[in-house]
């Protein structure tokens, strides 16, 4: 997983721990480890960053530690022994002097064996140590390091630490070892090597000091804005480049030596970074010894199907395959026959390519040339033209501890900027049927783009305890006080950005059920600019239509009065609102008005951007709309507010949608509420909602369900936008599809993932408008 993954568990976990009060402390801890850990990424290839939220994860979730200072120690145990960003007075004044002290102890013991004796002084840096220990063993296969220097860790683990924590630990320090008896067995059987972020490194490619090198001539490259992307077609193996270092391929096209590029490249680069390049480049078998031949290379390694294709196993043997097509941007059926679809369905990741041939030549004798046929169809099908296999160098199985490597889970959707000099094969099996999908259906194809949450969940869910969305954020909304249960006179509620309507319906049924004596006197706007949007929601809210309005205007220019609303709520809706990318040395600089109008707002809100990259973005339009909502709300009005983003990271733009979304930066939305004068917190949706993480729902990606979604179409399903349990989708299917021979379709936690996206990072800002005017604004006066 990500750090980002790692992250969305970590906070999931301390939620459903009762720990909220916590949060503020985690996540200034978390800010010290990013300033720590800034673009650095471990020997295994992951982010650095990850390493110490995953200990802090175990602590939480696996030993059960809820106590909020050894957890932030865990965040930031490794920040001091590296020197740089981070000094020891800013964790003492930033986290506490315990937090301090520990992380002191923890730094010692880094350093060595009199530092690690030292901290058995505090059991709780030992309890922590062992975390740190634990997840390394987890990650030592995948590590880029000799197999003496794994052997070490595991006997300092074995005769060094586990001793000194055996009394004050028992239980965890039993985990521990048997986590470094599980991977001694595992270096034992040969497993050491398991290769992380590429492939494999070439024999030889790079061992000499002055090595003829040249380009590997199956390599295309991609284009997303500013940023570029390289395809191994080959391998399936994807890499995120610097325009720059384009040029740097080039001058490989023909074979040199590695001296001639750190000197022709020195006025560019830092010789650091080229050596860094040439580590890279080998082990991603981009950069290859002259006169060997890649594709002997990887021709016995482990063809993996992609998990973003479904395929489903028909009657007469063959295999249909559906799956989208990356150059042309459609979803496309695929019909084989009976032997490539058997091939297709060996391509598992734990046979090797012979493996492969040996037994398709006993299922199909006398098939001409086969094993060429074969070997040419996985080149085929690897090649970034079709994008159906990843192929690994070692079976799918040696990476159960460890995760397989990202590019085995990922596509390239974005436009070609340069092909590789090498076509793919010519098709070898000819008999088959290939057709472009389409969805006619204007409703339907508004459902396939749709990604919130509350669309998700629109429909009564057993995460939710049989309510819908709407429903669910009412109930929350009335047990926490933010809405009265009843009201004197005329309650004026308005709903910004409605959607189709399916909210404001449910959320009106909810209120009707929940709270009787308020639903009789509420009133109830929508404001959206969409008229085709309107229309929906008019009919969506026809049996509330006594008491529904229908307004059209913008989030930034609410068409209402001066403190006319008593409650208004805007669902997932923000995202889409302006945001303004802004330089760092801009307000660095005190530019007075120079910069635009981010970095206006950053000074206007005295925002906090101590952490930001030189260039970031700022949710302008979502604090313009707040700057609205504070004008709105009646004195002791309050809003809800929600959307997916981070009370810390920079916005961030979505990469799944069919239009601009940005994520939002709760902490500065909250710094501009504390300026307009509002009271606020925040707040977690899933808890609000009440949604139960441990059901099982549907897994997919945005692509997957589209993919998913245009094949059950042509059995006369209709796959809908919601979160299916596995009972729900088998009722789907009925006796249309068996889903026994539907490959592709998985099953997990909803509070992990629902539909592709993380519960856990769709965030509320609750405020309210004080009934008179303060002279200073309380940063945090919410309590729920």
């Amino acid at each position: 997983m990500s750090a980002d993954d790692d992250l969305a568990d970590l906070f999931t976990a301390v939620a459903r721990a009762g720990l909220l009060d916590a949060r503020p402390l985690l996540e200034a801890a978390l800010r010290l480890a990013r300033k720590a850990h800034d673009r650095q990424r471990r020997s295994d290839g992951s982010e650095a960053l990850g390493h110490p939220v995953r200990v802090a994860g175990l602590l939480l979730r696996e030993w059960e530690v809820r106590d909020p200072e050894i957890l932030a120690t865990a965040l930031v145990h490794d920040v001091l022994p590296r020197g740089e960003g981070v000094r020891r007075e800013e964790v003492a004044e930033t986290l506490g002097e315990r937090v301090a002290r520990l992380c002191d102890l923890l730094a010692a013991a880094a350093e060595g064996e009199d530092g690690l004796a030292r901290s058995s002084s505090a059991p709780e840096a030992l309890l922590i140590l062992l975390a740190e220990q634990a997840d390394e063993l987890r990650s030592l296969l995948r590590a880029r390091e000799p197999e003496a220097a794994k052997r070490a860790l595991v006997e300092r683990v074995r005769t060094r630490v586990v001793p000194l924590a055996e009394a004050a630990w028992p239980q965890p320090t039993a985990q521990l070892k048997e986590l470094a008896a599980e991977v001694e067995r595992r270096i034992d059987a040969g497993e050491a090597d398991v290769p992380d972020v590429g492939p494999h490194e070439e024999p030889d490619a790079g061992g000499e000091d002055d090595p003829l090198l040249v380009c590997s001539p199956h390599l295309s490259f991609f284009r997303r804005g500013s940023e570029v992307f390289l395809y191994h077609d080959l391998v399936g193996d994807i890499i995120g480049l610097h325009e720059k270092v384009l040029g740097f391929l080039d001058f490989f096209q023909v074979p040199r030596r590695w001296s001639e590029a750190t000197t022709v490249f020195a006025s560019e680069f830092a010789l650091e970074d080229l050596e860094s390049f040439r580590e890279t480049l080998v082990a991603h078998l981009v950069l290859i010894s002259a006169g060997s031949d890649p594709l002997a290379f990887v021709s016995d390694w482990h063809p993996l199907r992609g998990p973003w294709i479904v395929s489903y196993r028909e009657p007469d043997g063959g295999v249909s395959l559906c799956y989208k097509d990356r150059r042309q941007g459609e979803v496309v059926l695929e019909r084989l026959d009976p032997l490539p679809g058997r091939l297709f369905r060996m391509c598992g990741g734990n046979l090797r390519t012979s493996e492969i041939i040996a037994r398709l030549e006993r299922e199909f004798p006398g098939t001409e040339d086969l094993a060429g046929k074969v070997r040419r169809t996985i080149v085929r099908w690897t090649h970034s033209r079709r994008q159906l296999l990843k192929l690994l160098p070692r079976p799918k199985d040696a990476y159960e501890m460890v995760g397989l490597p990202p590019y085995a889970l990922s596509t390239m959707p974005y436009p070609l900027l340069r092909a590789s000099a090498v076509d793919p094969p010519q098709e070898e099996f000819e008999t088959r049927t290939y057709h472009k999908v389409g969805i006619d259906d204007a409703d339907e194809q508004f459902d396939a783009r749709e990604t919130t949450l509350s669309h998700a969940l629109r429909r009564g869910h057993p995460a939710l305890g049989g309510r819908s969305y709407g429903a669910a954020l009412a109930a929350g909304l009335l047990q926490r006080g933010v809405l009265p249960p009843a009201a004197e006179g005329v309650f004026q509620a308005v709903e910004v950005g409605g959607g189709t309507g399916f909210f404001a319906k449910d959320f009106l049924d909810g209120l009707a059920i929940q709270a009787p004596r308020l639903f009789r006197r509420l009133r109830y706007a929508i404001v959206d600019l969409s008229p085709a949007l309107r229309a929906s929601q008019q009919r969506r809210t026809r049996p509330h239509a006594d008491r529904v309005r229908l307004v059209g205007g913008d989030a930034e220019r609410l068409p209402l009065a001066t403190g006319s609303v008593d409650f208004l709520v805007s669902n997932e809706v923000i995202a889409d609102l302006r945001v303004a990318p802004t330089r760092r040395v801009d307000i660095e600089e005190d530019g007075g008005e120079e910069g635009g109008p981010g970095a206006a707002a950053v000074r206007r809100y005295g925002l906090d951007v101590r952490n930001a990259p030189g260039l970031f973005f700022v949710n302008v339009g979502a604090f313009a709309f707040l700057e609205e909502v504070a004008r709105v709300l009646r004195p002791g009005g309050r809003a809800l507010v929600t959307e997916y983003g981070s009370q810390t990271r920079f916005p961030e733009p979505s990469n799944h949608l069919d239009h601009a979304e940005y994520s939002i930066h709760f902490g500065h939305l909250a710094q501009v509420a504390t300026t307009l004068g509002l009271e606020w917190s925040l707040v977690q949706v899933s808890e609000w909602i009440g949604l139960d993480g441990r059901v099982e729902v549907l897994q997919t990606t945005q692509s997957f369900f589209e993919t998913l979604r245009a094949f059950l179409a042509t059995r006369s399903v209709r796959l809908e936008k919601i979160a299916y349990t596995p009972e729900s989708f088998a009722e789907l299917l009925g006796d249309r599809v068996a889903l026994r021979n539907l490959e592709g379709v998985e099953f997990g936690p909803c509070g992990r993932r629902v539909l592709g996206l993380r519960p856990q990072q769709f965030l509320g800002l609750v405020v309210r408008k004080p009934r008179k005017a303060r002279a200073k604004a309380k940063k945090v006066a919410l309590d729920f």
